[in-house]
């Protein structure tokens, strides 16, 4: 019995709220008046005007807290609010606007009155003069479009903010990043899960976080707040004076912690949107980066995805020549390393050289520079032999997030080598997730409370600026990011580009870095693998076709061959930007793919062109005199290892004739006619013993009447010869 109320002690004293918990808590009532508790319905048979009435009776409605998580496509949210006579210890007049945020978007009604469609965020004046007492009907219809649907937020307040109300803000700010960074907290999460290993690597000293929580929570009691709901403000402000002053060795502590700001743009190339409309998208988004440059002297940028470069090159010189000196300065960091942000599973090994062969080599020629560090943020998984292809192609360093969307397990390190099976190891950090508004500032600190359990480090890089469709970082942004350094307790800010953290992160004792040997599962988006599957073939056959063309092509150049770099260098150009994470993997728009399949066919055509007339000018050299009862037959193999396989040869539409092959010895082949159609027959034999990257000649002979051969026949046949196993 002892043991148990022992244990119900134990429990009890973890659920309780803390004093600075308390304090928050109130603190965040007085600052914003926030409505918890939404009446909810999937109940589509009524119309938002009988919704809208205050005598309509939701009393049979479910109900939901704020950020509750509701598995539903779709609902009606609901509440009747009656307005308060302070907020922030001001008094309510009149200038309210009511703010929600719903994932993912919404309809609103107030009163009655519709007031639009809002993606996420909704904020807008109320109308009229409101008065203190008086009842309005918030109604929302909320749309989900993947993952939970959740009222997050719905709050009044002023249309203008008050100097009390950033000062009720920011202190309760404070109180909670103060006890975030001084608590013994090891949890883990991503966007979906969260666990806890009970692994802290802090090297901060225990018993000074002791010592100082409980000063937190001493000064936490001094606070008197409880007049702010009457407009007494006076004593609170005194008590604020007064805590700050007492504050300043917690300040210190937090101060030992530091926020990196990275700015970047994740611009897809094509998703829901054509890759047209993209290279509008990159234009825009790079003249604002430029814009910023201007305005702000500590801005850096950083940009992925040399086809993005290539288009500012080709259609606006002007800008690029602008992003080329920003770039020289130092401001504008050059990411990625690779032609555009691809598939990390599907694209096969000849496909990754050329990705990172092509990115760089853009790079170098245009800017004087490569990139260094690995930036696939948004792609699908990542396959085990990145490691190896990235460190070949001059990249020392990797970056992604999107393990965080994993749905069933954390990924368990946020900082660690990353091995391919050859043993090659490359350092690999995973931010928590982009940041677009700089609207949570307190999940940042818990980020960085997390990062520094998960590795030891303080220092935590932030991602930022809004993706997809472009935009990148704005003004807004960064000035959201400059009113951190007022608050009373928040982390050092600092705004650099990425090779500057990893840098620093290379300065830190590295030894005990854990070793992932494995590739990097994502537990989402597990459709991709077979969604949209003929552009999943169009991109195989493509990869065998070019990289045939290629070593036949390099074959036929040592020996006088026409010079096909060009056409096999744009047809690789469409393949490579086909890879992005969107396009092969099936995860956009129908229009895509049709623009997809007519950039295939063009880069069949050039290929097909390429490797024909290499074969021909190779098949030219072929010392064929020997043959005098027939016509030769020359068999390539286009792999590294000697071959056996069946070779078919696609005879003219109408040829009745029968045909026998033979070896140069004089050898019969066994051989078979197959009818295609009433028109087309082909031949079919197995060709063994064909050399790695070389070639076989046989020999082809008329079974009528001996050597009575069509004489449209070609002397050396090879391209209607293909090997039916040719990838």
């Amino acid at each position: 019995m002892k043991k148990f109320l022992l244990f119900l002690l134990i429990y009890s004293s973890l659920l309780a709220q803390s004093n600075v918990d308390k304090l928050i808590e109130k603190l965040d009532l007085i600052a914003e008046c926030k409505f918890n508790d939404w009446k909810y319905s999937t109940n589509f048979t009524f119309s938002p005007d009988e919704l809208s009435k205050i005598e309509f009776n939701d009393s049979n409605w479910k109900s939901a807290k704020l950020d509750e998580r509701l598995q539903l496509d779709s609902c009606w949210f609901r509440k009747v609010i009656e307005i308060p006579s302070f907020i922030a210890g001001t008094p309510v007049k009149d200038n309210l606007k009511f703010f929600a945020t719903v994932d993912d978007y919404s309809f609103i009604w107030i009163n009655g009155d519709y007031k639009g469609k809002f993606m996420w965020d909704a904020d807008f004046a109320l109308t009229g003069k409101t008065l203190p007492g008086e009842k309005i009907v918030v109604l929302i219809k909320a749309i989900n479009t993947g993952g939970p649907l959740r009222l997050i937020n719905a709050k009044l307040t002023f249309e203008k903010q008050t100097s009390l109300q950033k000062l009720i803000q920011n202190l309760s700010l404070s109180f909670k990043v103060a006890q975030k960074l001084l608590s013994f907290d090891t949890y883990q999460t991503n966007e979906r899960v969260k666990v806890d290993p009970k692994i802290d690597l802090s090297k901060a000293d225990k018993k000074e976080k002791q010592k100082l929580n409980n000063l937190l929570q001493q000064i936490a009691l001094e606070i008197k707040a409880d007049g702010l709901e009457y407009g007494d403000t006076t004593n609170f402000v005194s008590s604020v004076n007064q805590a700050i002053k007492k504050l300043k060795p917690i300040q210190e502590f937090v101060k030992r912690y530091s926020l990196q700001f990275t700015s970047n743009a994740h611009i897809d190339a094509a998703w829901l949107w054509r890759k047209k409309e993209t290279e509008e998208v990159a234009k825009r988004t790079f003249s604002a980066v430029i814009n910023m440059f201007n305005a702000r002297p500590d801005f850096t940028y950083t940009q992925s995805q040399a086809a993005l470069y290539e288009w500012m090159k080709k259609d606006y010189p002007n800008l690029f020549n602008q992003i080329k000196n920003y770039v020289n300065s130092g401001r504008w960091e050059i990411s990625g390393g690779m032609w555009v942000e691809p598939d990390c599973n599907l694209p096969g090994g000849d496909s990754w050289a050329r990705q990172l062969l092509f990115g760089q080599k853009f790079f170098k020629d245009n800017f004087g520079i490569i990139a260094r560090i690995g930036w696939n943020p948004d792609s699908f998984g990542y396959n085990w032999n990145l490691p190896q292809f990235m460190l070949l192609g001059g990249l020392d360093a990797f970056i992604t997030q999107k393990l965080g969307w994993n749905d069933t397990n954390v990924f368990p390190y946020r900082l660690f080598w990353w091995q391919s099976p050859d043993g090659s190891k490359i350092l690999t950090y995973f931010p928590f997730n982009y940041v677009n508004t700089i609207e949570n500032p307190f999940q940042l600190v818990d980020w960085l409370r997390q990062f520094e359990a998960n590795t030891g480090l303080t220092k935590l890089l932030i991602l930022f600026g809004v993706g997809d469709h472009g935009g990148g970082p704005s003004l807004e942004m960064m000035a959201r990011i400059d009113q951190l350094k007022n608050l009373f307790i928040y982390p050092q800010i600092e705004f650099n580009n990425a090779q500057s953290y990893i840098d620093w992160i290379r300065k830190q004792d590295l030894r005990k870095l854990p070793v992932w040997n494995d590739e990097l599962y994502l537990e989402y988006h597990r459709g991709t693998a077979t969604t949209q599957s003929n552009i999943k073939k169009w991109n195989r056959e493509s990869e065998v076709l070019l990289t045939n063309a290629e070593k036949f092509f390099s074959i036929s150049s040592i020996i006088g061959g026409d010079d096909f770099h060009n056409l096999i260098h744009d047809a690789w150009k469409n393949v490579l930007f086909n890879q992005f994470h969107d396009i092969l993997p099936g995860s956009g728009i129908r229009e895509i793919y049709i623009d997809a399949e007519l950039d295939y066919k063009k880069s069949f055509e050039l290929g097909n062109f390429a490797l024909i007339n290499s074969l021909k000018n190779i098949a030219k050299k072929v010392n064929t005199s020997s043959i005098k009862d027939g016509k030769a037959l020359i068999v390539f193999n286009s792999l590294s290892w000697e071959r056996d396989d069946a070779v078919k040869i696609e005879l003219e539409s109408g040829d009745k004739n029968h045909y026998k092959i033979f070896d140069t010895e004089g050898n019969e082949i066994s051989s078979q006619i197959i009818q295609k159609d009433e028109l087309r027959r082909e031949i079919i034999f197995i060709a063994r013993n064909v050399p790695a990257l070389g070639y076989k000649t046989y020999i082809i002979r008329s079974e009528k009447n001996g050597n009575n051969y069509r004489k449209n026949l070609p002397q050396k046949i090879f391209m209607k010869l293909k090997m039916i196993s040719s990838k």
